[in-house]
C-alpha cells in the first residue's frame, strides 16, 4: 500500500490505480486512510475509485474525529460531497467527535454555499443539528453573516429561532455581529422572537446598540423591538456596568452617537439606569466614559433631550460633583452653562466647591467661585470650605476662600476653627494668613484645646508663630492639661525648653494631679524626662 499512498500524495492517478491492482486494493485500514487523505486533498477521482471498494466504510473518522463527509464539507468539496452522499451506508449527519458539528454545520460555518446546498439536497440531512455549544447551521450562518446560505437553510425548513446553550438565538447572534442583511432575512420569516433574551438577559437590540450597529438597531426598532428591556441587575455582579442597562444606556457608555440619537428619537428614556436609580446614563458617561470618542457630543445630546442633571447617586452625587471629582473642566463648564445647580450637597454634605478645594484643583475652584459657588456650606461634620482649604497645601486656594468666607473663626461640630485645622495639618503659611486676617489664636475646641495645644510634637515653627501672636501658653484644656503637658508626651526636649523659656509653668497640674514630668514618664519620652528632671533640680 506504500505505492498507493505515495501515488496519492503525488496526485498521480496512474500510480494509484496500478498500486490498487497490484495490492488487490490493500487492507481496510490503509483504504480508510487513503479515503480520508483523498477527501482532504479534494481528489475527486481517487475518492470515486476508493468508494467502489466493498471494504470501504464512508463513515470512519480521522484522528481528529472528522468523517470523510465532514472533511469534504469543511473544505467545500462539492463533487466529493455528492459522491459520499451516494455511498452505501453513509450517515449524512455524523458529527465530528470534538465539536459535534454535522457536515452541514461545517459547510455553513466555513461559508461554503454550494457545499451547503449539496447537503441540503439530501432528504436525510438534519437541518437543525446542534453542535457541542448548541448552535445549529442557522445559528452559524447568522453569526458569520452568510445571508445567502441562511436563505437556503430557511427554504429547506430549518428553524430560525432555536437557542444555543448560552440562550442566543440566530437573531441575537446576527444583531451582536452587525449582520444587517441576516437580521432582515430572519425578521422576514415572522417566526423569530425579536425580544428573546440570552442567559445574561440581553436582547438582540441590546447587543446591536452596545456594539454600535446602527442599521441593525433600525431594523429591530422598525419591527417592534422593545427599547427599554435591559439585563437583570445583580448587586454582586462582577461585570462592569456597561454590561447592564437599556440599549440607550449601553450604547451611550460605548460612545455610539448615531445609535443614541436614533434611540432617543424613538422614545428611549433619557434617564435610563443600569439598575436601581442611583445613577443614570448622563452621570455614568461622565464618570466612566468621558475619554471615549463622541462622548462630549453624546453628553450634549442627552442634556438637550432632558437628562436630569440633578439626579443623585447612592452617595448623593450629582453630575456636577462627578465632573469636579474627575477634574473635567470642560464638563464642569458645560454643566454650569446648562444651568446645573452649583451648590448641591452629597449625603456627606459636600458641595462641588468643597470637592474642588479638597482635591486642590485651583482651576475648578476659581471657576466655581466665578459662577457663584457658596463658600459657607458645611459638610456633615460642620467643616466649611475654609476648614478644608486650611488643611491643604495650596496657599492660593486658602487665600481665595478666606477672602470670601466672612467669618475667619467659623467652627465645625467639634468647635474647631480653620486655624485649628491649619495647625493640625502643618500648614504654617496658611496659619500665618489666617492670623493676619483675624483668626483667634486662643479659640477653644470642644475638648478645650487651643491651636497651641495641637501644635505640639512636630509643629515647632507653628508653636513659635502662635506664641508670637499672643497664644496663652498656660491655658488648660477640659482635662486641665496645659500645652506643656502635651509637649511632654510627644514633643522634644528643645520644644519643652522653648515653652518653659516663654513662660510655661513647670509645676502645672491637670485635674488628676499630673505634672508635665508625670506625663513624660508615662509616655516613656526619656529625653524629655531627663530634661525636665534636670530643669526642676536647678
Amino acid at each position: 500500500m506504500n505505492g498507493f499512498i505515495v501515488g496519492l500524495e503525488k496526485n498521480d492517478l496512474r500510480d494509484i490505480e496500478s498500486s490498487l491492482r497490484e495490492l488487490q486494493l490493500g487492507s481496510s485500514k490503509d483504504l480508510q486512510a487513503a479515503l480520508l487523505l483523498a477527501v482532504g486533498k479534494g481528489d475527486l477521482e481517487t475518492v470515486r475509485i476508493l468508494l467502489q471498494h466493498q471494504r470501504i466504510n464512508p463513515n470512519i473518522p480521522n484522528a481528529d474525529g472528522k468523517s470523510p463527509l465532514c472533511l469534504a464539507a469543511e473544505n467545500g468539496h462539492v463533487q466529493i460531497i455528492e459522491l459520499l452522499l451516494q455511498a452505501k451506508g453513509i450517515d449524512p449527519n455524523q458529527p465530528d467527535r470534538v465539536y459535534q458539528q454535522s457536515p452541514l454545520s461545517w459547510a455553513v460555518e466555513k461559508g461554503h454555499e454550494a457545499a451547503a446546498q449539496q447537503l441540503l439536497s439530501c432528504e436525510e440531512v438534519n437541518h437543525d443539528s446542534k453542535d457541542i455549544y448548541g448552535q445549529t447551521p442557522v445559528s452559524w450562518a447568522a453569526e458569520k453573516g452568510y445571508h445567502v446560505i441562511l436563505r437556503k437553510l430557511l427554504l429547506g425548513n430549518a428553524q430560525p429561532d432555536i437557542k444555543d446553550d448560552a440562550g442566543r438565538t440566530p437573531l441575537l447572534w446576527a444583531s451582536e455581529k452587525g449582520h444587517h442583511e441576516v437580521v432582515r432575512v430572519l425578521l422576514e420569516t415572522k417566526s423569530v422572537n425579536i425580544d428573546s433574551r440570552d442567559d445574561g438577559g440581553r436582547t438582540p437590540l441590546w447587543w446591536a446598540a452596545r456594539n454600535g450597529h446602527l442599521q441593525v438597531v433600525e431594523h429591530l426598532l422598525n419591527n417592534g423591538a422593545n427599547l427599554e428591556l435591559k439585563p437583570p441587575y445583580f448587586k454582586d455582579k462582577t461585570d462592569g456596568a456597561e454590561e447592564l442597562g437599556t440599549p440607550l444606556y449601553c450604547s451611550g457608555r460605548e460612545g455610539h452617537f448615531e445609535v443614541v440619537r436614533l434611540l432617543l428619537d424613538r422614545g428611549a428614556d433619557v434617564n435610563s439606569s443600569p439598575g436601581p436609580r442611583d445613577s443614570a446614563l448622563f452621570q455614568d458617561v461622565m464618570l466612566f466614559s468621558i475619554h471615549t470618542p463622541n462622548i462630549l457630543r453624546i453628553i450634549r445630546l442627552l442634556a438637550d433631550r432632558g437628562a436630569n442633571l440633578e439626579l443623585q447617586d447612592s452617595l448623593g452625587q450629582t453630575s456636577l460633583h462627578m465632573a469636579v471629582r474627575n477634574n473635567e473642566r470642560r464638563m464642569v463648564e458645560c454643566l454650569l452653562d446648562w444651568k446645573a445647580k452649583i451648590n448641591p450637597t452629597t449625603l456627606a454634605g459636600l458641595t462641588p466647591l468643597y470637592i474642588a478645594i479638597r482635591d486642590e484643583s485651583r482651576q475648578l475652584t476659581l471657576l466655581l467661585l466665578s459662577r457663584g459657588a457658596d463658600v459657607h456650606i458645611a459638610d456633615e461634620h460642620g467643616n466649611t470650605p475654609l476648614h478644608i482649604a486650611a488643611t491643604r497645601k495650596s496657599f492660593e486656594i486658602a487665600q481665595l476662600i478666606a477672602e470670601r468666607s466672612g467669618n475667619i473663626n467659623i467652627r465645625n461640630h467639634r468647635q474647631e476653627t480653620p486655624l485649628h485645622k491649619a495647625v493640625l495639618s502643618h500648614r504654617l503659611r496658611i496659619a500665618k494668613l489666617l492670623i493676619q486676617m483675624g483668626a483667634e489664636v486662643n479659640a477653644r475646641d470642644s475638648r478645650g484645646q487651643t491651636p497651641l495645644h495641637t501644635a505640639t510634637g512636630t509643629r515647632y515653627r507653628l508653636m513659635m508663630l502662635l506664641l508670637a501672636n499672643g497664644a496663652d501658653i498656660n491655658m488648660k484644656d477640659n482635662t486641665g492639661q496645659a500645652v506643656l503637658h502635651h509637649t511632654a508626651v510627644e514633643g522634644t526636649a528643645p520644644e519643652v525648653e522653648y515653652l518653659i523659656n516663654h513662660g510655661a509653668l513647670l509645676d502645672t497640674r491637670d485635674f488628676d494631679g499630673r505634672s508635665p514630668l508625670d506625663m513624660a514618664k508615662k509616655a516613656k519620652n526619656t529625653t524629655v524626662v531627663t530634661f525636665l528632671q534636670k530643669r526642676i533640680s536647678t
